[in-house]
């Protein structure tokens, strides 16, 4: 008698044939105490953090997720997406030559059921910061006491810190002829900001290590981030320096910005576009206006910094400063500057007007249309405040704007595809991998009209990881799997590929796999069954999953029918005389499955 061997089997090929609903991650547990209602932040609702739930997030270091936070006025579900504030491979190390690693996810996303609103979220592993923005929103998340969290509404807070800013160079500045109109256009290049940041060593002194630091800017700088992202501009950290013994450097009154600035004698000292020396030792900005692709000295900046580091984009000292020396690096003066309109006067009245030419600029008045824009003073207006949500304003805006496009030291680079556009020709796709596992020998590509979208070399990641990447519309694209496990043959990978809810493929329980699969998500499903995938794989159980009612088709490598049936399929039944080859399984209509079967005597 003939004995037949199964030795593949691998599954499943779908086109969206069935959707499995993700539940939100529950961050915070609700709690009716009142303990923080007698500390200094009574006007904030007590929280206590997930801790479990949080440390799966980082654990899993997903790409997308959904969470759902507690409100006075209900349950917020936000729909997130990972935002990358450093470019690829930045540095970041000590004097002492310490070499450090990022320390947070940052996520930015939509509101389910608002869709004008939109949220900013820090996560690392001792808290949560999100900041919920929109219409009828303006919920802010984040610690308020040692151990507790808590949640407010950004009208209910009101801050009035002095925010002195000093511009060593502003008299030059204010020659050039002023343009205030700007059409930013279309393309699929864009230009990115560098940043080097070096925070001094009172940070690790106060904030006790250089990770805390590090944790400390990554806050601050995601706020940041996310500011310069929704005016059209790209902001990255490509190096971070910590000071772990005394820097010397001398912060007496503007000397603090030259004392930093002074290191920096030539191009290769400064690669990247700006550089910001931040510390706690003075609330204080300087900035040097407009040196974009100027000399390395001059494109330097001071943030000094407090410990109190508001959320997104309830006003913040720590953000503002931060984002607002950045502003002047990149070419805009202060709103109430008597240097806008194209009739040199301010934009708003929330400060003292500053004088730019021989003749008297007039003092504004503030109004119910004045808005607090990073480069105003209006936090010291409590009639006004500063909300980012306005951003740089139209006119400092399309300054911003128009410098970095006409600054020749700017490269092209590829613009990241934006899924969360409404009007993007793009759809997001989900990635799934087998969690908490190194796969040596694994490897996958996706690529969409010629051009690699994702690729996963072997030994790329220690743990491998969901991914989210954006393909186009109504377009196939080719899936490259491979995976050849060593023996004794424990990594056996499942591998998913997802649109929304939707499998648009699947294998389970694979060991070895060597496939080129075309897939077309806006495409019934294909009638030629022998030309979807090739190649084979191995499985370690061909239990196909039929039920008693299931009706199947067995097809060989041509597509032609071998042999058919309801319910148990069994290729070892010495009735169904196969030949050694590829066979092609159909469940109920669909196709279920590939297999190889191999006939030994």
């Amino acid at each position: 008698m003939k004995k037949l061997n199964l030795i593949l089997i691998y599954s499943i090929l779908t086109f969206s044939l069935f959707s499995q609903k993700n539940k939100p991650i529950s961050i915070f547990f609700e709690t009716n105490s009142n303990e923080l209602r007698s500390t200094s932040h009574n006007y904030a609702t007590p929280l206590i953090l997930n801790t479990n739930n949080i440390r799966q997030i980082i654990n899993d270091n997903l790409d997308s997720l959904t969470i759902q936070l507690p409100t006075p006025e209900g349950i917020k579900v936000l729909q997130l997406t990972k935002m990358s504030i450093y470019v690829d491979n930045p540095k970041i190390y000590s004097e002492c030559n310490v070499i450090y690693e990022p320390q947070s996810l940052i996520y930015s996303g939509k509101v389910q059921g608002n869709d004008s609103a939109f949220a900013s979220v820090v996560i690392n592993d001792n808290s949560f910061q999100t900041y919920i923005m929109g219409d009828g929103e303006g919920w802010i998340f984040g610690p308020v006491e040692k151990g507790f969290h808590g949640v407010w509404h950004e009208l209910d807070v009101k801050h009035n810190k002095e925010f002195k800013c000093v511009i060593p160079n502003e008299e030059d500045f204010f020659k050039e002829t002023p343009m205030f109109e700007y059409a930013q256009e279309k393309s699929n290049k864009i230009k990115v900001i560098t940043m080097y940041f070096e925070a001094d060593y009172d940070m690790i002194e106060k904030l006790g290590s250089g990770k805390e630091v590090i944790k400390f800017i990554e806050n601050i700088f995601a706020q940041t981030h996310l500011i310069f992202l929704r005016e059209g501009v790209n902001i990255k950290i490509a190096r971070f320096k910590l000071w772990d013994r005394p820097s010397g450097y001398n912060y007496d009154g503007n000397n603090m910005l030259f004392s930093f600035a002074n290191q920096f004698k030539s191009e290769d000292q400064l690669p990247e576009t700006f550089g910001q020396l931040v510390s706690l030792r003075s609330g204080l900005g300087v900035a040097f206006l407009r040196s974009l692709c100027d000399i390395a000295r001059w494109r330097t900046s001071y943030s000094g910094l407090d410990m109190e580091t508001g959320i997104f984009p309830d006003y913040s000292w720590n953000t503002t400063v931060m984002t607002h020396e950045i502003g002047h690096l990149l070419g805009s003066p202060h709103t109430h500057a008597c240097w806008w309109n194209g009739n040199a006067t301010a934009l708003d009245g929330c400060w003292f007007v500053e004088q730019t030419g021989p003749t008297k600029c007039p003092e504004l008045e503030v109004t119910p249309e004045t808005k607090g824009t990073i480069m105003s003073y209006c936090h010291l207006n409590p009639k006004v405040g500063i909300n980012y949500k306005w951003g740089f304003g139209e006119q400092p805006g399309n300054k911003i704007r128009r410098n970095i496009a006409e600054a020749i030291c700017l490269p092209l680079v590829d613009a990241p595809v934006d899924c969360n556009k409404d009007d993007s020709t793009y759809q997001r796709i989900k990635i799934e991998i087998t969690k908490d596992k190194f796969f040596e020998d694994f490897y996958y590509s996706i690529k969409q009209d010629g051009v690699t979208v994702v690729e996963y070399k072997p030994n790329q990641k220690r743990i491998t990881s969901d991914t989210t990447i954006c393909l186009k519309l109504d377009s196939c694209f080719t899936l490259t799997l491979k995976h050849k496990a060593k023996t004794p043959y424990k990594n056996k990978i499942n591998f998913r590929i997802l649109n929304g809810f939707d499998t648009l493929f699947q294998v389970n329980n694979v060991y070895i796999i060597d496939d080129v699969i075309k897939i077309c998500p806006r495409i019934e499903e294909k009638k030629d069954i022998s030309g979807v995938i090739h190649n084979s794989g191995w499985v370690d159980n061909f239990d196909v999953e039929l039920l008693q009612s299931d009706r199947w088709v067995l097809f060989n490598f041509l597509g032609q029918k071998v042999i058919e049936g309801v319910g148990y399929f069994n290729p070892n039944n010495e009735e169904n005389r196969f030949e050694t080859g590829l066979y092609f399984l159909t469940k109920n209509g669909k196709f279920y499955k590939k297999i190889f079967i191999k006939k030994v005597e």
